[in-house]
């Protein structure tokens, strides 16, 4: 039985508004088409009772044990309003409109978690971000979405933190095949693109002077069982 979490049919909704806004200089007249990954309600509501299902039987009583914490339950879905969904594209846009030369190919969604370093609401509960990719050319994997890396921006010396060359994150690869894949991706670019993990070390942590266009922080459900 193919396992899908809930998270994903979140996902398709946020793509769907990622292709709405994309391509901004469409006349206001044409014709909106549907997108294709657009599912109808009943397979929705279908994944949606499946990942309900293993979640109570599986994933559930795991992290029960694992926490400590015999009402914890994980979480079904993250929401973002849509206004945060365009100033995110817009944000992109800028990205790309101050980096003409390095072409923004895309968008990854990531499963995560949060721990107690990094939100007290949160503590424990599954989360989505979102990173924008740049093609890597000459790499034809048969699985498309391996062919664009998540990348942040290594700034130009100036006080634009969103212009400079992009930085491919390291540790957000698949471990299959990742260095050739990084290799291929520094052949193909200035000698200034290294893996945002991977810089030489300096007496400053270089992560740390690297612009994020990372997205996170949506609602989560269920929600936390008190505010902290």
């Amino acid at each position: 039985m193919k396992k899908i979490t809930t998270l994903k049919i979140g996902i398709l909704t946020l793509l769907s508004a990622f292709m709405s806004c994309i391509e901004p200089n469409k006349k206001q007249d044409e014709t909106v088409k549907t997108p294709q990954q657009i599912i109808n309600i009943e397979t929705a509501i279908e994944m949606y009772q499946e990942d309900l299902k293993i979640k109570d039987k599986v994933i559930n009583p795991s992290l029960r044990d694992l926490y400590q914490d015999n009402t914890f339950e994980d979480t079904q879905f993250a929401w973002f309003s849509i206004d945060e969904m365009r100033d995110y594209i817009k944000y992109i846009d800028a990205i790309q409109k101050e980096n003409p030369k390095q072409d923004i190919s895309g968008i990854r969604i990531y499963f995560g978690r949060y721990s107690r370093n990094n939100s007290k609401k949160y503590v424990n509960q599954q989360t989505v971000f979102m990173v924008p990719t740049v093609s890597n050319k000459g790499v034809n994997s048969k699985y498309e979405n391996l062919n664009h890396l998540p990348f942040a921006i290594l700034p130009d010396e100036g006080n634009n933190p969103i212009k400079g060359e992009y930085s491919i994150i390291e540790e957000l690869l698949l471990n299959v095949g990742k260095k050739d894949r990084i290799k291929n991706f520094m052949k193909s670019t200035t000698n200034k693109q290294q893996a945002a993990f991977s810089l030489p070390a300096l007496n400053y942590n270089p992560v740390l002077q690297l612009t994020s266009v990372i997205l996170n922080e949506g609602e989560m459900a269920p929600p936390p069982k008190k505010e902290q």
